[in-house]
């Protein structure tokens, strides 16, 4: 199970509502213990979806894994995670959601 505060879920609302009608996304960094995840920071990202498919995709660079994985160790955290948004969309994963989702990680 993941935990995340009310304070994280607003500033990621303030991101998807900042990106609307795109995808925003971003890195969720915390701690697991026993099979519990903690989100303790969390940093937005650029979409870097093609133009025009911004609206239903969201990519994180290589560069931009990298810069968050050095964060990390910088913050003594771990990525436990990613967010994003579906604008005008359920809250659900989408099919190429589960296809693509790294499975060590939460979406």
């Amino acid at each position: 199970m993941i935990q995340i505060a009310e304070n994280f879920l607003a500033q990621i609302k303030q991101e998807a509502e900042k990106a609307y009608p795109n995808e925003c996304c971003g890195f969720l960094f915390g701690s697991i213990h026993d099979n519990d995840k903690f989100v303790e920071h969390i940093l937005p990202c650029e979409n870097a979806t093609t133009d025009g498919e911004q609206y239903h995709r969201f990519v994180i660079t290589p560069e931009d894994m990298l810069k968050a994985e050095r964060f990390a160790r910088f913050i003594k955290l771990d990525i436990i995670g990613f967010y994003h948004s579906h604008p005008n969309c359920a809250a659900v994963p989408s099919e190429y959601d589960q296809t693509h989702a790294f499975p060590v990680y939460s979406y």
